[in-house]
């Protein structure tokens, strides 16, 4: 289980600094998205591991990663559209 969670874990940390380095733009594309909860949680698995709760883990993969990859999509097509017609 450990394996497991520190490897969803890593993945989110990834997400999460993937969201840091997209800034304001991401933030104004998709204003739903808590961008803040997002970067805190990188923190979180980097200097509070041990603390990491694998049930709420699990919960926030299965309820919130899909929402971030449709408004990740949504930005990337409007900017994709934005590109074609300038």
């Amino acid at each position: 289980m450990l394996d497991k969670t520190w490897g969803q874990g890593h993945c989110l940390s990834r997400i999460s600094e993937a969201a840091v380095k997209l800034g304001e733009k991401a933030e104004h594309a998709a204003q739903e998205i808590p961008w803040r909860d997002i970067h805190g949680l990188g923190n979180n698995f980097r200097h509070a591991y041990d603390g990491v709760d694998p049930e709420i883990l699990w919960n926030l993969i299965q309820k919130d990663l899909t929402p971030l990859a449709d408004a990740c999509r949504s930005a990337l097509d409007q900017h994709d559209q934005t590109k074609t017609c300038s």
